[in-house]
């Protein structure tokens, strides 16, 4: 480290010993907390090379019964603070999105803090970072100063590094002044600018991912086409976790490729998404039917089991893929992360061209605004007879849970009571496809529900009106219909408009047609 970067190390010390808090100096960190220690060592440092970096000065402290992480690197010169997007965000990445080690990681005070936090964040446990950046240097009076830029990173921010504010000195984690930043961070929230730009990143990447994904499976694995989905969808259930539920996401190195009835890897991922569906309150019907699927693939399928000659399955690749690459999205609030796969079905699958047609995720603002349209409120009971990914009822059921919450003090039975009618009684839909049915039990589970009667079935010749779940002999109320439909059904998809309305005494309905209005 150059002098001068030596001397802002040194008033950053004597800063923050004022403050009361532990702060580990470079690899000091590494006696503090084993898990930050493995994400520094494993992955590659500023520079790009191997062996692993350290953050010039890292701090752990708990507020609210939550761990915070702080990474604070320091640079002498003034221009060195930070590289940043167009709209403020860190930018750490090259033009063909890698990251870029030589000329702005390494470069720059933010970038390098930033750097060691999203990676802390994608391998650990802990989900809330400060980033701070430090300049340091003589003023016109010669009078040594520090420029001081802190940005925030959480599961509200999807990981990414959003703005917080320029301080002078540490005084602002203080004993003194802890309470009031805390509060100020956790109302930071990305910009709609912001949110734009996250999102059309992170939907470029997460399509990128899968479609490598996709290959890997049909050219690496010999992954049949119909076994795809219900296969990402088992890995992603087993590697969920649910940390309220007391629930550890499924560990690689436990799949050991055992031959052992009960414990081969396909087991092992069973029984873990077994207990998440059990501790999430699923409906044992419906619990018993997501796991046969999932059985039905990954352990009937055999040659999914059989280890090669490096001693791993099918079954432990996959989730070794699907835990690096996959898994960091489906944290991402800002996602519809099923909704997205079920878009890029028409490459995972074999289907006919009409088919293909049939398969389009529709706009979350489509979706939103037909909810709007429909007046969905607390008392809504919502149906789709083509669910695909279940974007309409997810998108109802946020806004029936507001409106709850809106007006809590009207509720008969309380808040409470309310939320678990909505989810277990108020909304319904239907998928044909197994698979595709099972994308939708997956969007609803990471939005924190698993208990909507989802059913697979056929709307049109098999479903009668009725409830699935716990029993299919009461009538479901239906006062909204969402549908996006299958084209290639008669009438363009109007004759399922015409199944859902019939079964309807009152309430509203929207629907996507195909053709324009005025034909």
């Amino acid at each position: 480290m150059p002098k001068s970067e030596e001397h802002v190390l040194t008033v950053i010390a004597e800063q923050l010993k004022a403050t009361g808090l532990n702060y580990y100096l470079q690899r000091d960190i590494y006696n503090a907390n084993e898990a930050i220690k493995d994400s520094l060592r494993n992955n590659p440092s500023k520079t790009g090379g191997t062996g692993g970096g350290i953050p010039d000065v890292s701090l752990l402290f708990r507020y609210d019964d939550e761990q915070w992480v702080v990474f604070i690197e320091n640079k002498s010169e003034k221009d060195k603070m930070g590289k940043y997007g167009n709209s403020g965000l860190i930018d750490n990445k090259t033009k063909d999105g890698k990251p870029n080690y030589k000329q702005v990681i390494s470069k720059y005070a933010l970038n390098g803090a930033c750097y060691y936090a999203q990676n802390a964040y994608s391998d650990t446990d802990i989900k809330n970072y400060l980033v701070i950046g430090v300049c340091g240097g003589e003023d016109s009076t010669k009078k040594y100063i520090v420029d001081i830029s802190v940005y925030i990173i959480t599961r509200d921010t999807n990981s990414e590094a959003i703005k917080y504010k320029e301080f002078k000195d540490f005084s602002f984690l203080s004993k003194e002044n802890i309470d009031l930043t805390m509060r100020e961070v956790k109302q930071s929230h990305l910009s709609d600018i912001q949110r734009e730009e996250l999102l059309a990143k992170s939907e470029k990447s997460i399509d990128d991912k899968l479609t490598t994904l996709n290959q890997k499976m049909r050219d690496d694995y010999n992954i049949d086409a119909k076994w795809r989905i219900n296969m990402v969808v088992a890995m992603i259930l087993a590697g969920m976790g649910d940390r309220r539920a007391n629930i550890t996401a499924l560990k690689a190195d436990e799949l050991k490729g055992s031959a052992e009835d009960g414990n081969t890897d396909a087991d092992l991922i069973i029984r873990k998404i077994n207990n998440l569906l059990a501790r999430r309150n699923i409906p044992n019907d419906k619990r018993e039917h997501i796991v046969d699927e999932i059985k039905r693939t990954i352990k009937h399928n055999l040659n999914f089991n059989e280890p090669d000659e490096s001693g791993e399955t099918i079954n432990k690749k996959l989730y070794n893929e699907i835990q690096s690459e996959i898994l960091p999205f489906v944290e991402n609030r800002l996602l519809d992360f099923a909704g997205i796969v079920y878009n890029k079905v028409t490459d995972w699958m074999g289907l006919a061209d009409d088919e293909k047609n049939d398969v389009v995720l529709t706009p979350r603002y489509i979706v939103d605004l037909m909810v709007k349209l429909t007046r969905v409120n607390r008392d809504s009971y919502v149906w789709d007879f083509a669910l695909g990914s279940g974007g309409f009822l997810i998108s109802a059921m946020n806004e029936m849970l507001k409106d709850a919450r809106n007006n809590e003090s009207n509720l008969v039975d309380g808040l409470k009571n309310k939320e678990r009618h909505i989810k277990e009684k108020q909304l319904l839909g239907i998928e044909k496809r197994s698979d595709i049915q099972m994308l939708a039990i997956l969007n609803m589970l990471l939005v924190g529900d698993g208990s909507a009667n989802i059913i697979n079935t056929d709307s049109l010749t098999k479903f009668e009106g009725n409830y699935a779940y716990p029993e299919n002999t009461e009538k479901f109320p239906a006062n909204v219909f969402l549908l996006n439909p299958p084209y290639s059904a008669e009438g363009n998809g109007m004759i399922f408009v015409k199944k859902a309305l019939s079964m309807m005494n009152t309430g509203y309905a929207a629907v996507i047609i195909q053709d324009s209005a005025g034909d």
